[in-house]
């Protein structure tokens, strides 16, 4: 993930139906890939186009994930980056 945001592929470029990889990284619980498309600069701030944000994708997934802490740590990642 870091060698293609690092070659200059746009971190917030939208998939069909507006979710960005940040969205798609909390959805999955991927801490590590959160972790990168921020410092990456990625918004998390942008909607998807029924106005899902990655914030939201993350909730989601902790309230299915089995292991609650890793989820915790994604979330205070997020709002900690301006999440609302």
């Amino acid at each position: 993930l870091d060698a293609l945001l690092e070659s200059g592929v746009a971190v917030d470029q939208p998939l069909p139906g507006g979710a960005t990889a940040l969205m798609v990284a909390c959805a999955l619980g991927q801490d590590e890939a959160v972790r990168s498309l921020i410092a990456h600069g990625a918004r998390v701030d942008l909607r998807d186009e029924q106005g899902n944000t990655a914030l939201l994708a993350a909730a989601e997934h902790a309230a299915l994930a089995r292991v609650r802490e890793p989820v915790l740590g994604l979330l205070r990642r997020l709002l900690a980056a301006g999440a609302e």
